[in-house]
């Protein structure tokens, strides 16, 4: 498989882990561009592909603290009843 080959088949597979699927005009797009260009996209792919993630890891994150601090409320309400 050749590099741009490879790049394409990466940028596609970063726009359907980002939930918007590459459409076929948008790949004929990318097998027009030449390796500089292609490398671009793909960067900057890889790049919004990272920022969802960490957007979701933060998000986890908040939910995890949120519950923990529930959790010690409560068990704080419990132990002054006791």
């Amino acid at each position: 498989m050749k590099t741009y080959e490879l790049a394409i088949r990466e940028i596609a597979a970063a726009h359907e882990k980002l939930g918007e699927p590459m459409k076929k005009e948008e790949r004929e797009l990318l097998e027009a561009m030449n390796t500089y260009q292609l490398a671009q996209e793909l960067n900057l792919a890889k790049e919004a592909l990272s920022l969802r993630q960490m957007e979701e890891f933060l998000e986890l994150t908040r939910k995890v603290e949120e519950n923990e601090r529930r959790r010690m409320a409560k068990q704080e309400q419990e132990e002054k009843t006791t």
